[in-house]
């Protein structure tokens, strides 16, 4: 093997250790902060080895759904052990690292915010399901026995709109799907030829034009 090949593997190799070394590891509690509802705040703790020099901080990677604040960090022993806030701010997902000394953990704090319901969106749910209760019971009322059973005798309306909708209609469109695009490519054919045999009509050769009148 060539010695330079060589090197440069050892050097990548002691690169990737040099960076599993330098990796922080950290652990949360909780491991997760779900369904955070839009302006509620959230109390997260989480402990880390100690580091020197001792600089840690908190970020998010998307400060636009949840944010961090209130970082406070005591050490103990060779540990660290740090509170922080996330606040939901817009609905989606945002993840939480602690950064020490430049260093980003390895370990993040998964953050998913939710929306927080009103009181007019409550309002609005109810209004839905009184109206649908009372359509259903509209219905039942007007409802024919006598009417229902003639038809399940002689199921001859549901049948038909059955095989119209999931079967004739789907085999039309495409049946008409495959026609089209056979005479398009027809069409395509058609002026390549003529192209070729008479280099002239190139101008004149168009998909809709004397082509398609051929």
């Amino acid at each position: 093997m060539c010695p330079v090949v060589l090197l440069a593997l050892l050097c990548s190799l002691l690169l990737l250790l040099l960076e599993v070394v330098a990796a922080l590891s950290v652990a949360f509690n909780p491991m997760r902060v779900e369904k955070l509802k839009q302006g509620n705040l959230a109390r997260v703790s989480f402990s880390a080895p100690a580091l020197e020099p001792r600089f840690f901080s908190v970020a998010s990677d998307n400060p636009y759904v949840a944010s961090v604040t209130d970082l406070n960090v005591t050490e103990t022993g060779a540990f660290v052990n740090g509170t922080f806030t996330v606040k939901g701010n817009f609905l989606g997902h945002a993840k939480v690292r602690v950064v020490a000394n430049g260093t980003e953990s390895n370990e993040f704090l998964p953050v998913s915010v939710v929306r927080k319901q009103s009181r007019l969106s409550l309002i609005f749910t109810v209004s839905v399901a009184v109206l649908v209760s009372l359509n259903y019971i509209n219905m039942g009322c007007a409802l024919d026995m006598e009417v229902v059973k003639d038809v399940l005798r002689r199921p001859i309306g549901p049948v038909v709109g059955f095989f119209s909708q999931y079967l004739a209609m789907p085999l039309v469109s495409v049946t008409v799907l495959h026609s089209r695009c056979s005479i398009q490519a027809l069409v395509v054919r058609k002026c390549i030829m003529r192209v070729w045999l008479n280099p002239a009509a190139a101008v004149h050769c168009s998909l809709t034009g004397e082509a398609a009148d051929d």
